[in-house]
């Protein structure tokens, strides 16, 4: 990609481990989220991995309601969006789940940004 192209105008890299620059991203994404957001990311990287779990089932274990958790949702994948990434956390009609790969990220972006 030349130097002066944005890659928020069509971001494609993937949150995976071992990709230039993710380890630093990752932990950049949740120091711009407030204690919901990195509770329901940590959830989400311990739970929900590899299959979607309902905002209802979320919220009755997170104790955040489910608005304020497709709230969260919109807000990582818009901070996503801007570091130049596919979105992080994925949504179909059985609930959210994280893009394939990007638990490990996911759980040491939240532990770097914690220290």
């Amino acid at each position: 990609m030349p130097a002066d192209e944005n890659p928020t105008l069509d971001p494609l890299r993937s949150w995976t481990v071992g990709g230039q620059h993710v380890a630093f991203d990752a932990s950049a994404l949740v120091r711009k989220l407030d204690t919901d957001g990195c509770r329901l990311l940590q959830f989400l990287a311990e739970h929900a991995a590899n299959r979607p779990i309902g905002p209802n089932v979320m919220s009755a274990i997170m104790d955040i309601d489910a608005p304020a958790i497709e709230m969260i949702v919109g807000r990582v994948n818009i901070l996503a969006g801007t570091l130049g990434y596919v979105p992080l956390i994925l949504g179909s009609d059985q609930g959210f789940h994280l893009q394939a790969g990007a638990a490990p990220v996911v759980i040491q972006g939240v532990l770097d940004a914690k220290s």
